[in-house]
């Protein structure tokens, strides 16, 4: 005997009412949504704008970079191309955040849920959080770069002198 294809019929909405709707676990209240007070955050009507959520680019590592030994131009070309890195991941984090936090800026405000600027604030710390390390990482492999070629260009002199 062969099997027969599922049909899905959808329920009724002309007859149905919201009174008729299952309530599930009892943690929603469709009837009487909590009001938000008056002066509280979730109720702002004003939209959310997260162009002023920035990633602030580092100083440059000329001057830490000098104190390994490296010399100015090594040291200047080592900062540039930091710099240079740095602000390409500024502008990918920059935009892929508001990528991510546009739709949570516009999420509804009241019925219980966590308000969007605190939804916003917490995706800009993360993205933030994610830049910072990048950019300390950066640095710690740049100072080892220069470290190591400043013991090379040590050792190459001591060689050179004897």
């Amino acid at each position: 005997m062969p099997l027969q294809p599922a049909v899905f019929t959808p329920p009724r909405r002309d007859t149905e009412t919201i009174d008729e709707i299952p309530q599930g676990l009892g943690l929603i209240s469709v009837r009487n949504p909590p009001a938000a007070p008056e002066n509280s955050r979730s109720s702002r009507a004003a939209p959310i704008d997260i162009r002023h959520f920035k990633f602030d680019l580092p100083k440059p590592l000329v001057p830490d970079l000098l104190h390994t030994g490296l010399s100015p131009e090594e040291a200047q070309k080592l900062s540039r191309d930091y710099m240079l890195f740095a602000e390409q991941l500024q502008s990918t984090l920059e935009t892929m955040f508001r990528i991510e936090a546009g739709p949570l800026a516009t999420r509804p405000r009241g019925l219980g849920l966590t308000p969007p600027e605190d939804l916003v604030e917490e995706c800009y710390a993360l993205f933030l959080s994610g830049y910072k390390a990048m950019l300390d990482s950066w640095a710690e492999e740049a100072m080892t770069l220069a470290k190591a070629r400043a013991a090379e260009l040590e050792a190459r002199q001591k060689s050179s002198s004897t």
